[in-house]
């Protein structure tokens, strides 16, 4: 399933439960059974990714949650001790190009 239909079927099913447009953040899983390719393609791709074919779901904050992932890593090509250069770019990037809820901690 693509990420776009995939937030496509979540924001029916929770609509459907009754939680409100105002309680949701979408996350799409960086590094969580996708590809390097397919990681810093949703990346880049924010705003087209999360329009979705609703057009309200570009109002949502999307979670950039990075941080120290493997697809740092494996372009890096450095450990996870050794990634927050890594982490901050790619925080960087998910807020140009949408406006990404950034965890505080």
């Amino acid at each position: 399933m693509s990420i776009h239909r995939y937030f496509d079927a979540t924001l029916t099913r929770t609509h459907q439960v009754g939680i409100s447009d105002n309680q949701l953040t979408l996350d799409p899983g960086f590094g969580f059974a996708k590809s390097i390719i397919e990681n810093y393609t949703i990346l880049h791709d924010l705003r087209q990714a999360y329009s979705g074919s609703d057009p309200q779901q570009g109002k949502f904050p999307i979670m950039v949650g990075a941080s120290r992932k493997s697809m740092i890593g494996k372009l890096l090509d450095v450990p996870a001790s050794k990634r927050l250069a890594g982490t901050i770019a790619t925080n960087v990037l998910g807020y140009l190009n949408w406006r990404p809820y950034l965890p505080s901690t």
